[in-house]
């Protein structure tokens, strides 16, 4: 009650500041609930971390056998492997490979000799100019090996870039070139059937006038005939 009046007595501002203090101590817990509260929390994280220890102990010798066990299996795995005999691919005689003889060489068109004088140099000129690079002291090996890398890293880049560009325009024209022959088989094959059975009436026409000649001439042999008996009658 001497809160209250307190409270009627004071300003409209204090009032209000001393109703919230005094509702917010009714919903604070006392000092001696805090401190059994951080008691209990201490108690269960104790709790807590001697079974986390336990579970550990536990847990360690047996994920140290899972490991140990799966090292073997990979060790054994890659004896077996460098054990394993390495494969033989027999290319035939016909087949141009990376390696080049000199007559294989020299019978490729003009055009594969200037690309290839054109990569020789570049990749004389690029490892030329990380050897000036290195020597004039403008970076270390590693930092000048990623540039060379990055840089040949581009370069294939754009060569795929190109190559797939280049591979489109020509499965664009073989598919153009395959629709024009297929479509020319299409039509020669119809011309041949529009001969075959043109062809094949003519022989049936020609066969009727055979049959007709046949009946004219019998006929006229029977006339001939008739004619013959009839003069020797007179």
């Amino acid at each position: 009650m001497e809160r209250l009046g307190k409270i009627e007595q004071c300003s409209l501002l204090k009032s209000l500041q001393l109703f919230v203090q005094e509702l917010s101590c009714r919903f604070q817990p006392s000092q001696e609930e805090l401190q059994a509260q951080q008691k209990a929390l201490e108690l269960e994280h104790l709790q807590q971390e001697e079974g986390d220890a336990t579970a550990f102990g536990k847990r360690t010798a047996s994920d140290q056998q899972a490991e140990f066990e799966l090292l073997r299996v990979i060790e054994q795995s890659e004896r077996k492997r460098r054990e394993r005999p390495l494969k033989v691919v027999e290319l035939p005689p016909d087949v141009v490979t990376s390696a080049l003889s000199d007559e294989q060489y020299a019978a490729l068109p003009d055009e594969v000799h200037f690309f290839a004088n054109q990569e020789v140099a570049s990749f004389v000129d690029r490892f030329r100019l990380l050897a000036m690079q290195f020597r004039l002291g403008s970076g270390d090996v590693v930092s000048l090996l990623q540039q060379l890398e990055d840089d040949a890293y581009r370069e294939l880049s754009t060569l795929s870039r190109e190559v797939a560009q280049q591979e489109g325009h020509l499965q664009h024209e073989l598919s153009v070139y395959t629709s024009r022959v297929v479509n020319g088989q299409q039509r020669l094959t119809a011309y041949i059937k529009f001969l075959e059975q043109a062809l094949q009436d003519r022989e049936e026409e020609l066969q009727l006038q055979l049959q007709e000649l046949k009946l004219i001439e019998t006929k006229f042999e029977n006339e001939k005939h008739a004619a013959e008996r009839y003069t020797k009658k007179w």
